[in-house]
């Protein structure tokens, strides 16, 4: 073999679509099914609470300004660490 010829082991792999276009097709539609499958089960909660820890005193007060106030979606939260 000559050394500027790839194995044949991964010209077989990289080939298998030309050679299969059907199966090949089949897995892809297989994958994007599991995908949209597995993208369902996501739950997103944005809300302030659901960022803050549960049992702390600050993040009770925080919760109910947030239940006080209208505007509570448009809290902007600024946090400073120290030593910054």
């Amino acid at each position: 073999m000559n050394q500027a010829d790839p194995p044949p082991v991964r010209n077989d792999v990289f080939a298998l679509p030309t050679r299969r276009p059907l199966w090949a097709i089949a897995v892809a539609a297989l994958s994007v099914l599991v995908s949209v499958l597995l993208i369902r089960t996501i739950n997103t909660d944005g809300s302030l609470e659901s960022m803050l820890p549960e049992h702390d005193s600050s993040s009770a007060a925080m919760s109910q300004i947030a239940e006080s106030f209208e505007l509570a979606n448009n809290v902007t939260l600024l946090v400073q660490a120290d030593g910054a």
